[in-house]
């Protein structure tokens, strides 16, 4: 027999006395406590655990209401049933607003084991519904947590790769510069050195993005940009991997505008995991390279971009995958390392993103072809977008002298650091505040090529210093230093400039972090800019030249 325990509340011994004796002819084997004072009420709720509570409308020490405000006041949710000899309609309605499960008459003691039992099951119910929104609500803290703790490892490792990848890329780019004593080996080793640190940062940017795509952070930064000199430094540094590969290259442009207005970095990130692809699985053969503006089927400009390769190819089963994460593609007769199979799933991200698409055709020992197109805003032609659109072919037996020249062709002055150096002049004051030796030497070398005085300060409360004691014309700062970081000295100077209403230095943040909630964190103390390791010293040149106006320094053009 299951087991029943039950609470009488009710000052007559005699009427507890009868139901207990038609309960016990039930299927249960009943525990009951009789009792009538509130005192005895509160004593039997701490001492036992009762599976429902049988109580008297009218009793001269207890009354049904306080029954019920005790046990909500102890957040006891044991089922109340009613009972009494008589009892109105609106009085029982009154009594089940206020808690309790069901009333029953006394002469209606047929109802007493039904009510009792449905009363138990609802009460199940909901003790299981409780437990489950518990277990989620425990499961949901649990999974924020874990949340927390990969973005901060991500936020970590983010930074202490990007730091050294940074110092690598720097001394890479300075001994290009004085590579003229060279073999023509020497410099293709270069250059695939400096391509192995380009797929680490990309691997890097890799997996922060998956992490951004799957919690919703990733982000578009339309912007303008000269498209043609975009692909071709975008695509060059891959020409000399594939040559030294024994790979055959084409290269075609065909109407491509100049001026364009798109997320060049999302672009970028797209190009080089589809062809970094191609080279990847290509042994032998050729890689062709095409784009060209068209019009899609709602009339609009678009991107169209093609990679074809001579390589393994996918299977028809293969292909149904290609676009999913970690989608690693290992083909039996090779042994060759395929990486995180991150890239085609981040490109499709980013591509519905942009409002773009992607498809592919393969064929299993014959090759592949990648394609996309992206909708771009193209600039209207100006005196400052003086350049038609451009039909351009390049075969692997052109030299990379007819790339650069292309580049130069169409390089504008804010590209070419050349062009900025006659535009900033010795009397430029830049602070640098930055911790690292190997970041100090790298970008101090490069500002100083475009004539620019370089001030270094190792960490925060030095640059205040220094700043209380001359003026400068930009603040380029790291975050993470010791004694004082960038977003508090940022926060230190604009407060002192807004107190004594002096004019807002134009402060750059250039560290290794790249999370977007760091960005804004920067942004939001006050800084003009926010730039990310690795990165071109022409990138750092362009954003002074832009944030210091003609109207502020003689020395601009």
């Amino acid at each position: 027999m299951t087991e029943l325990s039950i609470l009488m509340i009710d000052d007559s011994t005699d009427d507890a006395a009868l139901i207990l004796h038609q309960l016990r002819n039930s299927n249960y084997h009943i525990t009951m406590k009789h009792i009538d004072h509130l005192d005895e009420l509160q004593s039997q709720l701490q001492e036992a655990i009762w599976d429902v509570i049988l109580c008297d409308i009218m009793m001269p020490n207890l009354t049904v209401q306080q029954v019920l405000t005790t046990l909500k006041e102890h957040e006891i949710e044991t089922p109340v049933l009613v009972m009494s000899g008589h009892i109105e309609m609106a009085q029982a309605i009154d009594l089940l607003h206020a808690g309790a499960k069901d009333f029953i008459r006394k002469d209606d003691t047929a109802r007493l084991i039904p009510s009792i039992e449905r009363a138990l099951n609802n009460y199940q119910v909901r003790q299981e519904k409780k437990y489950a929104l518990e277990a989620l609500q425990v499961a949901k803290e649990e999974a924020e947590k874990a949340n927390q703790e990969k973005s901060y490892f991500l936020m970590v490792m983010n930074h202490e790769l990007r730091r050294p990848l940074h110092g690598i890329e720097g001394l890479l780019d300075i001994l290009s510069e004085e590579n003229q004593a060279w073999t023509q080996e020497q410099r293709d080793f270069l250059e695939m050195a400096r391509s192995s640190t380009t797929s680490i940062n990309q691997l890097v940017n890799d997996v922060l993005d998956f992490n951004a795509a799957e919690s919703g952070c990733m982000h578009i930064q339309n912007h303008t940009f000269d498209l043609v000199t975009f692909l071709v430094d975008t695509l060059d540094p891959f020409f000399t991997i594939m040559k030294s590969n024994g790979l055959h290259i084409l290269f075609e442009m065909k109407n491509l505008p100049h001026a364009v207005i798109s997320d060049s970095s999302r672009l970028r990130q797209i190009l080089f995991n589809l062809v970094n692809n191609a080279i990847k699985f290509t042994h032998s053969g050729k890689i062709t390279l095409y784009a060209e503006m068209q019009l899609d089927a709602f009339e609009r400009e678009v991107l169209y971009f093609s990679i074809t390769d001579t390589g393994e190819g996918l299977s028809e089963e293969n292909l149904q995958h290609i676009f999913q994460p970690f989608a690693n593609f290992h083909q039996a007769d090779t042994e060759q390392h395929l990486g995180a199979g991150l890239g085609t799933s981040i490109v499709k991200k980013i591509l519905e993103m942009m409002e773009g698409q992607i498809w592919v055709k393969s064929s299993l020992g014959v090759g592949s072809c990648f394609s996309f197109e992206i909708p771009i805003i193209v600039c209207p032609k100006t005196s400052e977008n003086p350049y038609a659109h451009v039909d351009y072919v390049y075969h692997d037996n052109d030299s990379h002298d007819t790339l650069d020249q292309l580049s130069r062709d169409f390089t504008k002055a804010q590209n070419n650091t050349t062009n900025l150096s006659l535009q900033l002049n010795s009397e430029l004051n830049i602070l640098l505040v930055e911790d690292d030796p190997v970041s100090q030497i790298i970008t101090q070398r490069g500002l100083k090529q475009a004539n620019m005085q370089i001030h270094l300060a190792s960490n925060g409360l030095d640059a205040w210093d220094k700043i209380q004691q001359q003026s400068y014309d930009v603040l380029i700062t790291d975050l993470e230093m010791p004694k004082l970081d960038g977003i508090s000295l940022t926060k230190k100077i604009r407060t002192t400039e807004l107190s004594n209403q002096h004019k807002a230095l134009p402060i750059i943040c250039l560290t290794a972090h790249k999370l977007p909630e760091i960005k804004k964190a920067c942004l939001d103390a006050g800084m003009n800019q926010f730039l990310t390791k690795p990165i071109d010293i022409n990138t750092v040149i362009h954003t002074i030249r832009n944030l210091i106006k003609p109207s502020n320094k003689k020395d601009l053009a």
